[in-house]
């Protein structure tokens, strides 16, 4: 290449490479949590240079093969029990419910 002359590459946005704090923050999770998905072979990743990085397309990919139909979603909660409100039912009957804080917290 002559000197002086500039040389640009063009990446598109799908084959932008992500940092793990970008890839936590897209999914909402931890780094760990996003390192934990690399490591254990679920998300693809980029490594070079001591790094770890992420391209765009395959966060997508992963992101829409991990997508479930609303409906399925629904299912899955209507089976849940019931949430607790941090509190347990203390056996007395008489004065009214007391409720005890599970957590230690009041």
């Amino acid at each position: 290449m002559a000197e002086g002359v500039n040389k640009t590459i063009i990446i598109s946005e799908t084959e932008r490479l992500l940092r793990m704090a970008e890839v936590a923050r897209i999914l909402q999770i931890g780094k760990t949590s996003a390192y934990r998905l690399i490591q254990n072979g679920i998300l693809n990743c980029v490594r070079f240079s001591g790094t770890v990085r992420v391209r765009k397309i395959d966060l997508d990919q992963f992101i829409l093969d991990h997508l479930v139909p609303s409906s399925e979603l629904i299912n899955d909660v209507s089976s849940l029990p019931a949430p607790s409100l941090g509190t347990e039912w203390t056996g007395q009957l008489q004065g009214g419910y007391r409720g005890k804080a599970v957590s230690g917290k009041r």
